[in-house]
């Protein structure tokens, strides 16, 4: 895909700038999503990942997990990746809804307490190597 080499692979982890607050991160995601789809159109998707991201409409469900990362991250991913991904799906007779169902199922096995504990220690070990 052309503009998009291997650097097209990176997680980017904001570490200033007001995005500790989650809306003022969303915010600033929504615009780079708006400017990359304007710039690469598809062969660029932008995801974001947050300690308060949520999707649920149920409390302190184990499933916003699945958004969560210990700082404001956004993952660049390509769709020729995101395209490749489908294919694989498609040919095990799955859809990428299959996986994401898989993924919920395994983070409510877990567990929305035990959750909170394992990312509150990555945080927490994370935080101490900038220290």
């Amino acid at each position: 895909e052309t503009g998009l080499g291997e650097s097209a692979r990176r997680v980017e982890v904001a570490e200033s700038g007001g995005v500790d607050n989650f809306e003022t991160f969303m915010e600033t995601a929504y615009k780079g999503t708006e400017l990359a789809q304007d710039l690469y159109g598809e062969q660029l998707l932008l995801l974001t990942f947050h300690p308060n991201s949520t999707f649920s409409n149920v409390p302190y469900d184990p499933c916003d997990f699945a958004l969560r990362s210990p700082f404001p991250t956004i993952h660049l991913l390509r769709g020729s990746d995101v395209r490749q991904a489908e294919a694989i799906c498609e040919s095990q007779n799955r859809t990428t809804e299959d996986v994401a169902i898989a993924n919920e199922a395994r983070l409510r096995g877990i567990g929305y307490t035990e959750l909170v504990n394992m990312l509150s220690e990555v945080f927490s070990r994370a935080k101490a190597d900038y220290s």
